[in-house]
């Protein structure tokens, strides 16, 4: 690829950029498996030409189906769609849940899992189907379907040694599933100062883990409408405050934007003003902003100047938002079904859900204004695939 002439995009040599005359096209593999992007079907003629000289190819014409991802694209309306329900409609039927009743939510609110629910002596059976079970769920989990990422975390501590209850908890997603298979993510073309602008959610639920007393992160990044990027997770180390764990959720977070921001410059899309991070906690929107170490702060320095420095950079920006607006709410704990459903809708790009008429906080930071003759637009790449059987 590099002797094309192609750039790569991003750390892990699988996504890459050629520009040439002023068109554009981006090609991203896994294993034999390869999608295109383009601006330009006279240049990825020329590129599938070339490549076809070196490796036995086939062209599978638009994207539609990749990984077990159903997509679809209707520049038209300039909407961009990705399912798993097919996916999800075979884990049902593995499990042999196709006639079951679905719930609501992926799991009742408080649900906490244990290792006191565990048997004393592992059911080699039982655990190789609850591993099944499980990884199958983490797939869509890890894709397209973020709203039960906590669940199927709490799930996951579990694998060596299931009880009942992590049976159960892990069954009940799959009835969540049966009655939601069919919600997609969705994205949109957004107004010209919005589009393809990053924005993020942090929250977390403080000494959430009744094991450990460790906190549990939970983190989004959204695009043009919907989620690209998020994360359910025991933080590492024992948080003494909600304001230190919420620093370290905050933190991870930053990560995650530092890398995105990577991705979407290398892309062509810069991003010219901080990512906005949403955050529910004040005493860590202060620290980010002051130079000032707290007395009970001390010990989290490494975290507070690492945060501190991706603010200063301009990397990103901590902005307050009320928690009944925390969309990463429903990552650190299982919510309601009022709020699981508002959230749910949000990371999804899906219409708010009836009832509610709260209006999410803005993707950039009230007040921000663009520089003068910048414009965003949103990519007007064609997509396709190609599949090499060397």
């Amino acid at each position: 690829m590099l002797d094309y002439g192609f750039q790569p995009i991003g750390p892990n040599g699988v996504m890459f950029r050629l520009d040439q005359g002023g068109k554009k096209l981006v090609v991203s593999l896994y294993v034999d498996d390869g999608v295109c992007a383009t601006d330009s079907r006279e240049l990825y003629d020329s590129f599938l030409s070339d490549l076809s000289k070196k490796f036995t190819l086939s062209d599978s014409g638009k994207l539609s189906w990749y990984l077990s991802v159903a997509i679809d694209h209707d520049s038209q309306n300039g909407i961009s769609t990705l399912s798993q329900e097919t996916y999800i409609d075979t884990l049902l039927e593995r499990f042999s849940m196709t006639d079951t009743h679905p719930v609501p939510i992926q799991s009742e609110p408080g649900t906490r899992l244990v290792k006191a629910q565990s048997p004393a002596v592992p059911d080699p059976d039982a655990t190789k189907k609850y591993q099944q079970m499980v990884g199958g769920l983490m797939y869509a989990a890890v894709l397209t379907r973020p709203g039960f990422a906590f669940s199927v975390n709490q799930c996951a501590r579990f694998m060596s040694n299931p009880g009942p209850e992590h049976v159960a908890a892990a069954k009940r997603i799959l009835w969540y599933l049966k009655g939601a298979k069919h919600l997609k993510l969705t994205y949109r073309c957004q107004p010209e100062a919005t589009a393809n602008v990053l924005v993020c959610y942090a929250d977390l639920d403080h000494a959430g883990d009744p094991d450990t007393r460790r906190s549990v992160t939970g983190y989004i990044v959204m695009l043009n409408g919907a989620a690209v990027s998020w994360q359910s997770t025991r933080q590492q180390v024992t948080a003494l405050s909600t304001a230190e764990a919420e620093y370290y959720a905050a933190s991870v977070a930053g990560t995650d934007v530092t890398y995105m921001q990577r991705i979407m410059g290398d892309l062509g899309y810069k991003q010219e003003q901080p990512t906005v991070l949403w955050e529910d906690n004040m005493e860590c929107i202060c620290m980010s902003q002051t130079s000032v170490m707290y007395h009970k702060a001390r010990h989290i320095d490494t975290r507070v100047y690492h945060l501190r420095e991706l603010c200063k950079d301009g990397v990103m920006v901590l902005e307050k938002v009320a928690s009944a607006d925390q969309v990463a709410d429903s990552l650190t704990k299982s919510t309601p079904k009022p709020a699981f459903e508002k959230h749910r809708a949000s990371m999804m790009g899906l219409p708010s859900v009836a009832g509610d008429s709260t209006s999410y906080p803005a993707p950039v930071k009230a007040g921000a204004s663009l520089p003068q003759g910048l414009t965003r637009r949103t990519s007007s790449l064609v997509t396709t695939t190609t599949t090499s059987l060397e």
